[in-house]
């Protein structure tokens, strides 16, 4: 699933390796249809299993599709 998102007129994605294990921030706000600051909530209350990496934060494709699944229920 290849997700992008228009930021200031630029088509935003990752075209990465890292992108075959992981979502980010906007892929996760797409998925769910949640904003930012919800995404920031679900971290802090351990809802969203996630990786930092430098100020990046990075959410495993397996545990988001688990999620996707039982919300499609």
């Amino acid at each position: 699933m290849e997700i992008t998102k228009r930021k200031g007129g630029m088509q935003v994605g990752i075209n990465t390796d890292l992108s075959k294990l992981y979502y980010d921030n906007t892929e996760i706000e797409i998925i769910f249809k949640i904003s930012y600051s919800t995404i920031y909530r679900w971290r802090n209350a351990k809802i969203l299993k996630f990786r930092k990496v430098g100020s990046k934060y990075y959410y495993p494709r397996e545990v988001i599709e688990r999620m996707m699944k039982i919300r499609d229920e």
